[in-house]
Parts: structure tokens; C-alpha cells; sequence
């Protein structure tokens, strides 16, 4: 018994709880969305206008001024517009429902000089724009108009501009223009000079949808860049779209995935030349399935010999070095090239190889005068020349495989006293000279 009404008790004090926390919950949803003045005090010349907001209501707004000093021209729901009347102080009230919202009214009589009247008179027409002004962009304008300091200041102060509604009406512009999501939106205002609590303002009260934003950005990307949805997702979430917004896009952007995989396979080849498997691999990279890549690969019209050509004309080009055609097979191989395609590249490139086995041989003996035949097969071979080339080259250098030896064993033995001559031919023979080479070699050298 004693258990269950324990049970009764913290059932009761978690519905109680539940209660008191969805009541706090909802009294600051309200606190932040109830009606709010954009002024609660402000000076106005007489007879010169100023827009008052009442922001965040959606009810009916009774409009009311406390005596004569001041006249309201114009109202609605969200906004007054009052004209200075008489010098002297006045309160605008808005009533919505039994809530009372004020604002004091300073009217100010002023003879103004000539400049304030034009910077006054410029400050005016630009808010009477549908662009959206700021404090910072208006003053900029009034510069340009040569406006002075003290004059722009008090255009700024008189002008009646309501800066919230200035910046509903830049983020109207602007999305009528261009593509944004609200954080991006938000960006740009604050850049152009927008304070946090007009911007924030108006980028939730544009009228802005921004699934439909998210979508025309999508549309827009994909005429512009060839993404693949990968991308496409990676590039709107950048631009500050959310997961919702950006599912949004991708389905009702009508994106044929193929197609842009095909033209992303044509972008990358028109800038570079690459192999089938590399482009592949980029096409990969950039986020696109094996179905599009495969799509891309098969409708692109690529000559895969000629980019193997082109990329092995393009190596030799800058190479300062003599290489076997068998080293740049194998190099094209490596890029992904089929051995197909690579061999094709070398025979078809105008390299004379024989010349360069012939080059190399060269460069070789050089550095390692006396060497056998054996050794400088061994060589060139490491260096992937074929027999062919390693012939021509031996044939075309002239080379006196006896004298070879004689000044091996020369410049071997060139420090000892006394050796045996049958020590010095087992030597040479060692490094590959024939028997009759060796013999020759070491009685030639005196042993």
C-alpha cells in the first residue's frame, strides 16, 4: 500500500514539474516574439515624417498620440507614421489587445542651414528606395554628395528612416536577386553594415523561403560549376543551408548526375592529360558513384592513346635526361595507362631511343671508363634498355674491349709491387671481359 502511493506521489510530481517547465518554456517563446517598438524615444523635426515599427505582431494595433504636438499620417499593424507638429514632447502609443506599447516623441524646431537641407533632402530619397539602407551605407552615399560631417549627422538623425524596415528591405532585395540561405544572408548584411538586431530581424521577416533559396542555389551551382550531389550538398551546406533545406534542393533540382559527371570528365580533360584510370579517380574524388563514373567515362569520346601520346610528348619535354622507351612505358603505366596505350605512346612519340641508349652509354663510360661489355649490358639494362637499343649503342661507341681491359687492370693493380699474371686475368674475367680480353689485358699491362 505504502509502495503505491509512492508511485501516486512521483507520477503527481513529475506531471507537476512537466507542467511548470512547459509553462517557462512558453512564456519565453512569447517574451521573445511579443510586439516591439523599433523606438522607445526619439526626435523629430516639425514637419518632417518618422516611420515608428511595431515589430513582431500579428494582431490588430489601435494607434493613439497623447496630445496635439504630433500627428499620425499613416498606420497598420506594424507600423506608424507621425509628422511633427508643434515643439515639445508627445508619447505614441501602440495598443494590441490590453498590452500598451510607447514611444516618446521629442519634437524639435530647428532652422536649418543650407547644407543640412540638401544632406536631409539626399537622406530622404535614398530611403525612399526599395534597396535598404543602413546608418554606414547612407552616410557613405552622403559622402559622396559631398555632405559634411555635422550635416550628415544630422540627416542620419532626421531622415525618419526605420532601420528595421531598412533591412527587411535590403534582404528583400537582395533574395530577389540572388540566391542565400538565412546564415549567409545574415553575413552579407552584417558586412554591409547592418547591426545584429536590425539583420536578425529581417532575415525573419523577408518572406524568404528558404528551401525555394536552397533550390534556385542549386539550380544556379549546377549551370556554373559540375558537381556531383556530393558536392552539390558540401557546397550549400558551406553556403549555410540546413540538412532540411538542402535535401529540399537536391530532389527538386531535376540534376541529371550523369550528365554532370560526363562534364566534369570533359572539364578535367580539356584542362589536363590523364589516363582513363586517373580521371577515374578524380571523378571519384569529387563524389560522383561508379555508375555516373562509368556513364562518364563510356560517352566522353576520349582517345586514351592519343592522351598517353600526349602525355608522354608533354614528359620528354621537360625531361633533361635520356631515358629507355621501356622506362616511360613503365612510367605510363604507373599514371594508368594500359601497357597498350603506353607502348603505342612510345612508338609513336618521334624519340629516337637508340640515340638515347647511345647517350646514356655515353654518359656511363664517362664516369666508369673500363668497363667489360658485361658490365655496361648490366647497366643499360637497369635502365631498361632492350637489346636492340644496348646494341646500337655498343656498336656506335666504338669501344676496344681489349684496351678496356688492359687499363682496368691497370688502374686496379696500379699500386702493387708484384702480382701473378693469372691473378690479374681471373680478375678481368671477374668483371665480365672475355678470356682472350683478360689475357690480352693483363700481359698488355705488364703482368
Amino acid at each position: 500500500m505504502k509502495s503505491l502511493k509512492r508511485k501516486v506521489m512521483s507520477m503527481f510530481l513529475i506531471l507537476v514539474i512537466s507542467l511548470f517547465v512547459g509553462t517557462c518554456i512558453s512564456s519565453k517563446v512569447n517574451a521573445a516574439t511579443k510586439p516591439l517598438l523599433t523606438e522607445k524615444k526619439i526626435s523629430v523635426l516639425k514637419g518632417q515624417k518618422q516611420r515608428i515599427g511595431l515589430l513582431y505582431n500579428s494582431k490588430n494595433a489601435k494607434w493613439s498620440v497623447s496630445n496635439k504636438r504630433i500627428k499620425i499620417v499613416k498606420k497598420n499593424n506594424n507600423y506608424s507614421i507621425i509628422k511633427g507638429i508643434k515643439k515639445g514632447d508627445s508619447v505614441l502609443t501602440a495598443k494590441v489587445g490590453s498590452k500598451r506599447y510607447k514611444c516618446k516623441i521629442v519634437v524639435v524646431e530647428h532652422k536649418m542651414t543650407k547644407g543640412e537641407k540638401t544632406a536631409l533632402t539626399y537622406a530622404k530619397d535614398y530611403i525612399s528606395y526599395n534597396y535598404g539602407y543602413n546608418k554606414k551605407t547612407l552616410k557613405d552615399e552622403l559622402k559622396i554628395n559631398n555632405c559634411k560631417s555635422n550635416e550628415i549627422k544630422f540627416a542620419l538623425k532626421y531622415c525618419g528612416a526605420d532601420w528595421y524596415d531598412e533591412a527587411v528591405k535590403f534582404a528583400k532585395y537582395e533574395i530577389k536577386e540572388y540566391s542565400y540561405s538565412m546564415s549567409s544572408l545574415k553575413k552579407y548584411m552584417k558586412s554591409n553594415g547592418f547591426e545584429s538586431k536590425h539583420y536578425n530581424y529581417a532575415v525573419n521577416n523577408c518572406n524568404a523561403d528558404w528551401n525555394k533559396e536552397a533550390l534556385d542555389k542549386a539550380v544556379e551551382d549546377s549551370k556554373d560549376y559540375h558537381y556531383s550531389e556530393v558536392q552539390m550538398r558540401e557546397s550549400l551546406k558551406e553556403d549555410g543551408f540546413n540538412n532540411s533545406e538542402i535535401d529540399y534542393a537536391i530532389k527538386n533540382a531535376n540534376i541529371d548526375w550523369n550528365n554532370e559527371a560526363l562534364e566534369a570528365a570533359i572539364s578535367w580533360m580539356e584542362d589536363t592529360v590523364m589516363s582513363k584510370q586517373k580521371l577515374r579517380d578524380y571523378l571519384k574524388e569529387d563524389g560522383y558513384s561508379d555508375t555516373q563514373v562509368d556513364y562518364a567515362i563510356t560517352n566522353a569520346n576520349i582517345d586514351w592513346n592519343k592522351c598517353a601520346l600526349d602525355d608522354l610528348k608533354e614528359d620528354l619535354k621537360y625531361s633533361d635526361s635520356f631515358y629507355s622507351s621501356q622506362y616511360w612505358v613503365d612510367t605510363l603505366v604507373k599514371e594508368g595507362y594500359t601497357i597498350d596505350e603506353a607502348n603505342y605512346a612510345a612508338a609513336n612519340c618521334g624519340e629516337d631511343w637508340n640515340g638515347n641508349a647511345l647517350k646514356t652509354l655515353k654518359e656511363i663510360i664517362a664516369y666508369d671508363k673500363y668497363l667489360s661489355r658485361k658490365e655496361i649490358v648490366e647497366k643499360m639494362s637497369e635502365d631498361k634498355y632492350n637489346e636492340t637499343e644496348i646494341q646500337y649503342a655498343i656498336n656506335n661507341s666504338f669501344l676496344d674491349w681489349k684496351e678496356n681491359a688492359k687499363n682496368r687492370a691497370k688502374e686496379y693493380y696500379e699500386y702493387y709491387d708484384s702480382i701473378e699474371h693469372i691473378t690479374v686475368v681471373n680478375y678481368l674475367e671477374r668483371k665480365g671481359f672475355t678470356p682472350e680480353e683478360a689475357e690480352y689485358g693483363a700481359t698488355a699491362a705488364g703482368f
